[in-house]
């Protein structure tokens, strides 16, 4: 930090979650590290009032990449909890890994959306429709958000199942 003070200009770009904002059953781990990344971030930004440091907390919503297929799962130990929210029902982990990664927002344009943030000095920066969408319902319905998230989800994964991300540039 003393040698970002020193520049003219600089910017810390810190990585929560839309998941730093909302919680969902079996993640309460991932969600503690993502609010503990929002709640440095935002104090961290207050720190630095005055100071030519810009602090920055990113929400991503769906990034299409491997999280899913790097992730250790427990199965659960309900049968009937709904499970293939990007692949149907009995997929494998590698196949919902694989439906997460083809169907979300490509990294590079995840990137573009940062950078973007950056420059219009946003103190938190939503990345993808959902994760705006999810932060408004939280905002609208602080204990109840979970009952409009598959109000936000269903138009989203119609959308994205019509329209397919064929056209995203390839990652260098």
């Amino acid at each position: 930090m003393p040698y970002l003070k020193e520049r003219p200009e600089a910017a810390m770009v810190n990585t929560s979650s839309i998941f730093g904002m909302i919680a969902v059953p079996r993640q309460s781990v991932y969600h503690a590290t993502k609010f503990a990344v929002r709640g440095f971030t935002e104090s961290l930004a207050k720190e630095m009032k005055g100071t030519p440091v810009q602090v920055h907390g990113v929400h991503p919503g769906h990034i299409g990449t491997n999280i899913l297929s790097a992730a250790k799962v427990n199965p659960s130990a309900d049968p009937d909890e709904k499970r293939g929210m990007f692949a149907r029902p009995d997929a494998t982990q590698e196949e919902q890994g694989e439906a997460f990664r083809q169907n979300g927002m490509h990294a590079s344009k995840a990137a573009e959306v940062i950078l973007d943030g950056v420059r219009k000095r946003r103190s938190r920066i939503f990345v993808g429709l959902d994760a705006k969408l999810i932060d408004l319902a939280q905002r609208l319905t602080p204990m109840h958000y979970d009952k409009l998230l598959p109000i936000i989800f269903l138009p989203l994964a119609l959308f994205r199942n019509k329209k397919g991300l064929k056209d995203l540039p390839v990652e260098p």
